[in-house]
């Protein structure tokens, strides 16, 4: 299992975009660390990422290529 920091103006669904590409990914994640997919994140919270989730690894190259960090609290 792998794990993503929190970072600046990032919210839940940011972070499940990131580390899985879709948005289908989002109850496996919340679960995974205890939340729910409305629940606030702090900055440095570090979020467990679970290994069976669903992925678009079109999605994911696209945001390592050109070095996305999505970011869309306030």
């Amino acid at each position: 299992m792998d794990n993503i920091i929190v970072r600046q103006n990032q919210t839940l669904l940011d972070i499940i975009n990131m580390a899985c590409g879709t948005m289908e990914a989002a109850m496996a994640m919340a679960k995974t660390n205890n939340l729910s997919v409305s629940d606030a994140i702090t900055v440095g919270q570090i979020l467990s990422i679970p290994d069976n989730t669903i992925s678009d690894q079109f999605v994911l190259t696209q945001l390592q290529e050109n070095k996305i960090v999505m970011g869309t609290k306030d």
